[in-house]
Formats: structure tokens, sequence, C-alpha cells
């Protein structure tokens, strides 16, 4: 009996597991597309992914709109931009 209690226990805690982590991806992947349908392809291909851009127009209206999605919603506490640079190495 106790042995049944013990994997009752075991299988609903890793539902629950579960469960938080899709809502918890679900919500991570609703706030990236929502952040990401703000900015345009063709903009950011105008970044070169070096030091250069931060002279760049594009880069300073970019920069803008992730200051203020940021300041938007309370829980944003960090907003970045990814890009794959072929070119260079790390």
């Amino acid at each position: 009996m106790a042995g049944l209690i013990i994997v009752a226990g075991l299988l609903a805690g890793r539902w629950g597991y579960v469960s938080t982590r899709d809502e918890l991806l679900h919500s991570l992947i609703s706030d990236a597309k929502r952040a990401a349908s703000a900015f345009d392809k063709s903009e950011m291909h105008k970044l070169t992914g070096t030091e250069a851009d931060q002279t760049s127009p594009v880069y300073s209206d970019i920069k803008e709109r992730l200051i203020r999605y940021r300041t938007a919603d309370t829980n944003v506490h960090f907003v970045y931009l990814f890009g794959l640079c072929p070119n260079i190495r790390t």
C-alpha cells in the first residue's frame, strides 16, 4: 500500500512538472513571437554584428524599440538580439 502511495506521488509530481514546464515554454514562445513582430527582417539584415553597428541609425532605432519593449512589460528585465554571423569566429 505504501508503495502504491509513493508511486502515485511520483506520478503526480512528474505530471505537475511537465504541465508547468509546458506552460512556461508556451509563454516564452508567445513572448518571443510578440517581440519578434516588432522587427523587420530586412532591417535586421542591415546589422553586421560588429562595433560599426553602434553608429548606424538602424541600430539606434532597434535599440530604442528594445528599450520600449522592456519598459512596457514589468516581467521583462533583459532584452537581447541574437543572430548568426558566419564570418565571425569566437
